[in-house]
């Protein structure tokens, strides 16, 4: 499966939550399972987990972030094609 057809969804731990609350509420999806992060774009070769994910302003644009999160704050990560994500991994 082509990484550009993917979304994935991260799922952070509960330190991850406490110390970065503030700064990813923006991006967070609350769900069954807690707080978790929809991204278009996820790279492990670098020190921290490289994140591409869109904001959505209050006006309804968004635009595109970059995130550099620790490992350590990473519970779960999962991809699946879009729209059907949701069903398959249950975000």
């Amino acid at each position: 499966m082509p990484r550009e057809n993917k979304v994935w969804g991260v799922l952070f731990t509960d330190a991850g939550l406490n110390d970065l609350e503030k700064a990813l509420k923006p991006y967070l999806n609350q769900g069954e399972i807690g707080s978790y992060l929809y991204c278009k774009q996820v790279d492990f070769g670098q020190p921290y987990l490289h994140i591409v994910a869109d904001y959505r302003n209050p006006d309804n644009s968004t635009f595109e972030t970059e995130m550099y999160i620790p490992y350590h704050y990473v519970k779960f990560i999962v991809a699946g094609n879009e729209p059907n994500i949701k069903r398959q991994v249950g975000f």
